[in-house]
């Protein structure tokens, strides 16, 4: 009487699914009820499982989870379609909302009091697949400046200016190459024409501005990103064996705990 499944049911009953039900409205081909699936994987995750393959064997074998399903046996394909389309952060974010406050009302947790702790992970990305904020500002702004030498525009000429000047240029001399039919060399004693030089400067140059900005894009208001994991920033790491304060991709993970229960829990990219 006293098996944990019973007392996850009992406090499922008193929740309101409604957000979820709206979002799995069409259940597709897998067809099983999205609230028996939530009771599923919330059991598991209370036993310490989160392997969706290990879910599927227990569903078969384990009288609780038998119990759950109904008899039933979910694949694998209905838990990952679940979790990774149905169960979205913000469906999640209100369940999770309702189970806080029904400890609250169990006198379990009081909002008086919030206990707040983390600490940074790193991230799987390579250490050295950095892009700096201020590198790459840097290298745009001496760009933009020899453009506007370049084509004599006044200076404090805005970066789009720029850009739409640059753009213009390179369709020109594009088009001059096109109707001379400059066939275009490469290699050691190969003499380019001017036509050529200056065709491949003004390309590499419009190269340049777009990789600059999609740089900046992806950091937002960062001051840097990785490479080969763009969500992460570089940040100071508490464990630093080289003892030289190198930087490494990370994310900051944020808990806020009361009565012993995490009520709360944040990834940011920020540092601090």
């Amino acid at each position: 009487d006293d098996d944990p499944v019973y007392t996850l049911k009992k406090v499922m009953e008193e929740l309101d699914f409604s957000g979820l039900l709206a979002c799995c409205s069409d259940q597709g081909r897998t067809g099983y009820n999205p609230i028996m699936l939530y009771a599923v994987v919330t059991y598991a995750n209370m036993r310490g499982i989160r392997a969706v393959d290990r879910i599927v064997e227990l569903c078969e074998r384990d009288l609780a989870f038998i119990w759950l399903t109904k008899g039933q046996r979910p694949r694998r394909d209905a838990f990952y379609d679940f979790k990774g389309k149905k169960l979205t952060g913000e469906i999640l974010d209100e369940l999770n909302y309702q189970f806080m406050r029904r400890l609250e009302k169990e006198g379990l947790i009081t909002p008086k009091e919030l206990y707040i702790d983390g600490t940074k992970i790193e991230s799987a990305a390579n250490r050295y697949t950095f892009v700096w904020r201020k590198t790459v500002e840097k290298n745009r702004e001496k760009l933009i400046e020899k453009l506007i030498e370049k084509f004599g525009l006044p200076k404090g000429t805005k970066d789009q200016e720029v850009y739409k000047s640059t753009k213009v240029r390179f369709n020109q001399i594009r088009n001059l190459c096109e109707r001379k039919k400059i066939q275009f060399v490469y290699g050691s004693g190969n003499r380019k024409t001017v036509e050529q030089r200056e065709y491949e400067y003004l390309e590499k140059a419009l190269d340049r501005l777009e990789t600059y900005r999609n740089h900046l894009e992806i950091m937002g208001d960062r001051n840097s990103y990785s490479k080969t994991d763009q969500d992460a920033t570089f940040m100071r790491m508490k464990e630093d064996h080289m003892r030289n304060g190198q930087l490494k991709p990370a994310y900051n993970i944020q808990l806020a705990s009361t009565g012993a229960f995490i009520v709360g829990v944040m990834g940011s990219q920020k540092a601090n």
